[in-house]
């Protein structure tokens, strides 16, 4: 949340933010997954991670403008949290963040009639995403995935 406020109230997801709750992040999924014998779990943690950064670093390589490196760095953050509850999570979070981006930017478009000139940050849309896929991925998911 802390995250998503930055974002909205200056534009810029702060790396002082960020490396602290990675550190953290990787502590207690790696103490999970050694606590819980789960190893299948932290390699999806890691993988999700990496699809996530990569996917939203895609958009970013193609529109750098209109998607900051600073939204690629928490995609990666929240893959790896969304991971460890399975990769089809992490499709369906950042699936369901640019999802209520795009409704969102709609809204303003049409309410500002600003045209596409509309810019949005985008964190608090991929922790919305996040959000519900916690509460309810399964279904979710499943839905998405047919």
């Amino acid at each position: 949340m802390a995250v998503a406020a930055l974002d909205v109230e200056r534009r810029v997801i702060p790396n002082r933010v960020l490396r602290p709750a990675l550190v953290l992040t990787v502590v207690l999924l790696g103490g999970a997954a050694i606590a819980e014998a789960a190893g299948r779990a932290a390699l999806d943690s890691v993988v999700g991670g990496l699809a996530a950064f990569a996917a939203v670093g895609l958009v970013h390589l193609v529109q750098p403008r209109g998607m900051g490196f600073g939204d690629v760095r928490l995609a990666g953050f929240i893959g790896l949290y969304l991971g460890w509850l399975g990769l089809g999570y992490v499709a369906t979070g950042l699936l369901l963040g640019f999802l209520l981006a795009v409704v969102a930017g709609v809204v303003v478009m049409v309410v500002t009639d600003s045209g596409l000139m509309v810019r949005l940050p985008f964190a608090p849309f991929l922790g919305a995403g996040a959000v519900l896929v916690v509460l309810w991925g399964a279904p979710l998911t499943r839905a998405w995935s047919g």
